[in-house]
């Protein structure tokens, strides 16, 4: 039995169910009924929008399949993807994560995409995910959508890119763990340190995106002799490695009043690393796993005095946000703050 070709995209999405295993659109494609399909169709199916009218008109030879096949596989469509997904199921609660990289957002998401159907943000990067293992993957999103009331969306997505894509609606939940920054710096070292180690051909992607940025022969010294001193300092002096207020330009613009006035704005669900599992269990009901904790190989006491300075230096921001959201938690002797209670 032939299915309608979509005419949206839930009905591209839901299609998609019938995707794979073979790699590949094609098998996906012979699937779809696309008699009398027009341009304006496809794209509309595709990007929510209207084409152009030059674009609106088939041409003599027209093949909606090969059309359909062309945008599916098209970096626009992918790169769109989070914002697709979630306005073709507006009857879906939206549970928006800010992951802040080395708060804990590894250990939470790891449960969380074991309880809800989830939509992870690097299907947007062809670096990580090709063209057809994204369709893959949206197939078993879809799949799972039919048991779920909720999309949880997880990965580094800044706070500002949710609210200007247009996907934080009210009722919504949008929420971000913290951390003390001077911890986060040190975790963000000892991270990168594990994942040298465990990735000894350094054929990851991530580790070669590092590889970029530091001696290739401190790396292999680093890891052949176990000291990893010298390695972590070049990687904390080199200013592509290490994010500047990372907090703050996660949840803001990079300082510490924005990052307030677009928690209230949003009105975020925040809490700290000292409170995450007493958050965990009254907001969630689960508790933690220490998913994806690295190995302990450097402290900022180890680096010296200068490391530190400079440690301190990367997060002047992020220290004044987090230490008002840690009296902010103490005063009210609770495990959250509401972006609304921010607001100034």
């Amino acid at each position: 039995m032939l299915v309608p070709a979509p005419r949206s995209g839930r009905d591209l999405f839901e299609a998609l169910r019938l995707y794979g295993p073979e790699p590949g659109p094609g098998k996906f494609l012979e699937r779809l009924d696309f008699a009398g399909v027009s341009p304006r169709q496809i794209y509309y199916a595709i990007y929510g929008r209207l084409p152009s009218a030059p674009a609106s008109r088939p041409q003599p030879g027209y093949n909606p399949r090969a059309h359909l096949r062309y945008l599916l596989q098209g970096e626009e469509f992918q790169k769109r993807l989070m914002v697709r997904v979630l306005e073709s199921y507006p009857d879906k609660k939206r549970r928006l994560f800010v992951h802040i990289p080395k708060c804990a957002g590894s250990d939470f998401t790891s449960t969380m995409m074991k309880r809800t159907a989830a939509f992870n943000y690097r299907l947007t990067d062809r670096n990580w995910f090709t063209a057809d293992k994204m369709l893959a993957a949206i197939r078993t999103l879809v799949e799972n959508l039919a048991y779920a009331d909720s999309i949880f969306v997880h990965g580094h997505v800044p706070l500002k890119q949710y609210i200007n894509s247009g996907v934080v609606r009210f009722g919504d939940h949008t929420f971000s763990i913290l951390r003390n920054p001077l911890d986060m710096v040190v975790s963000k070292l000892n991270h990168m340190l594990t994942r040298f180690v465990d990735d000894p051909e350094l054929k990851d992607l991530d580790t070669q995106d590092w590889l970029r940025l530091v001696s290739h022969e401190k790396v292999k010294l680093a890891i052949t002799s176990g000291d990893f001193r010298d390695l972590a300092l070049e990687m904390l002096f080199t200013p592509d490695l290490m994010e500047v207020n990372p907090v703050c330009t996660h949840l803001g613009d990079g300082n510490a009043a924005s990052a307030r006035e677009l928690c209230a704005r949003a009105d975020v669900e925040i809490t700290h690393l000292d409170r995450y599992e007493e958050w965990l269990a009254l907001r969630w009901g689960f508790a933690t796993r220490h998913h994806n904790a690295s190995r302990p190989y450097v402290t900022l006491d180890m680096l010296g005095e200068n490391a530190l300075h400079h440690a301190q230096a990367l997060t002047d921001q992020d220290r004044i946000f987090v230490g008002m959201i840690q009296r902010t938690l103490k005063e009210a002797n609770t495990c959250f703050v509401m972006g609304t209670q921010l607001a100034a």
